[in-house]
């Protein structure tokens, strides 16, 4: 018999896990929750975006649990702020020294970078292709 929790991107470890009105709390409370069951678990995500601080590391005790949830996103994204001009098309934004973006978007579309992105002094440089 599988075990069936429930987290929320918004619960802060205020309910049991019993539902998504009760919900144990964010992906790492869920995750630790079903840690401590010897038997499957079932963990129902709540639609909504699941931010990560830190990388996502599921290992042998999560063996048998599985993740289900419609429109439920876990991402690792930062928004970037503080767009300043570098001159010649490109533009950069500060970041955290362990950043390595991959993706990039503009008000939720995705572009094309003209060139790879690349970090300087802890600044991400972009040259966007509009």
């Amino acid at each position: 018999m599988k075990i069936k929790l429930y987290a929320a991107p918004e619960a802060r470890g205020k309910g049991d896990g019993s539902s998504f009105e009760n919900a144990i709390g964010g992906l790492d409370a869920v995750i630790a929750a079903s840690r401590t069951i010897e038997e499957n678990v079932t963990v129902n995500l709540s639609p909504g975006v699941y931010q990560l601080e830190n990388t996502l590391l599921l290992d042998e005790r999560d063996s048998g649990t599985t993740f289900i949830g419609d429109n439920a996103v876990i991402s690792g994204a930062a928004p970037l702020a503080a767009w300043k001009y570098a001159g010649d098309g490109i533009v950069y934004s500060e970041v955290s020294p362990s950043s390595r973006p991959t993706q990039f978007y503009v008000n939720g579309e995705r572009r094309e970078a003209a060139a790879p992105a690349f970090v300087v002094q802890n600044s991400v440089h972009i040259q966007p292709r509009f």
